[in-house]
């Protein structure tokens, strides 16, 4: 079942790329999970609060940097992960989460336009 979905830019913070998450989603995320498992899945990254059967990285959604009253959040990208999806600087994804997993997608023309 979908419960968010939205379209996010990757960003290079430091030497890692990020995953911009909007502050309403970031918000019911973080209610419900602290840690997330990150691998690839069906063409995209899947943040899972469960570790799967695999050794994977392990990631947190976390406040990155904060203005006046703003938070904005993100998710880091494993370099080895961005890679073999071509994700760069940038990029525009598509972010689903269903109140379990976060994936994280390329975004198809359709969707970015």
């Amino acid at each position: 079942m979908l419960i968010l979905a939205h379209r996010c830019r990757v960003r290079r913070i430091g030497g890692s790329l990020s995953v911009y998450v909007p502050v309403f989603m970031a918000e019911i995320i973080r209610r419900r999970h602290g840690e997330f498992y990150a691998y690839v899945e069906d063409g995209g990254i899947t943040y899972s609060p469960r570790p799967p059967r695999a050794r994977h990285k392990r990631v947190k959604l976390r406040v990155q940097a904060r203005y006046k009253d703003r938070k904005y959040y993100v998710l880091t990208v494993p370099a080895t992960l961005a890679t073999e999806l071509g994700l760069a600087d940038g990029s525009t994804v598509a972010l689903y989460y269903d109140g379990e997993k976060i994936r994280v997608v390329p975004a198809t023309p359709e969707e970015v336009g």
